[in-house]
């Protein structure tokens, strides 16, 4: 193998965690976003000087700035830069008055996972753990999920509550 190669090798896990995280947080392409960090890796390898750092925490470093440089320069380009990340018109038309009818379609566990989501239960958490200061749109599930773990609920319940009520949203 050649020198590369061989980096290449012994940072792909680090690589991979870094496309998957960035996943979570931005969304996007996920080939996209695996492609432009192994550009991102060659760069850092090209521009890494071991005498001011290790190379691990180089390329962690350029390439996860890289991928965010990546995804401001695209939302600037699509001209959406700093704007809502969600568009309604692109939501599914389900009429608000459908809620009675969408609950009914689910099953206790997750119809309590909507209950809790529309309630003032998990507000109530919120303020009590700080989350209210998170701007991140995975604060409210993280919430609900901290919530439900502390009421007993296995991740694997409350995971699939999660799938049965994407589901029907669809």
């Amino acid at each position: 193998m050649t020198p590369t190669r061989e980096t290449y090798e012994s940072v792909r896990p680090l690589i991979f965690s870094l496309c998957r995280r960035f996943y979570q947080c931005y969304g996007g392409d996920w080939q996209e976003i695996c492609g432009q960090a192994q550009l991102h890796f060659v760069r850092a390898c090209h521009s890494h000087e071991p005498a001011k750092g290790r190379l691990t925490t180089w390329v962690q470093t350029k390439v996860w700035y890289g991928l965010a440089e990546d995804r401001r320069n695209e939302l600037r380009k699509r001209g959406t830069h700093r704007q809502v990340p969600y568009q309604l018109e692109a939501l599914p038309a389900r009429p608000m008055n459908q809620l009675g009818d969408l609950l009914e379609e689910l099953s206790s566990d997750a119809r309590a996972v909507v209950e809790l989501t529309l309630g003032d239960a998990l507000d109530s958490l919120a303020r009590e753990r700080g989350f209210l200061d998170q701007p991140k749109p995975t604060s409210l599930r993280n919430r609900l999920v901290e919530l439900l773990l502390e009421a007993g609920w296995s991740a694997a319940r409350i995971l699939e509550s999660f799938h049965e009520i994407r589901e029907v949203l669809r």
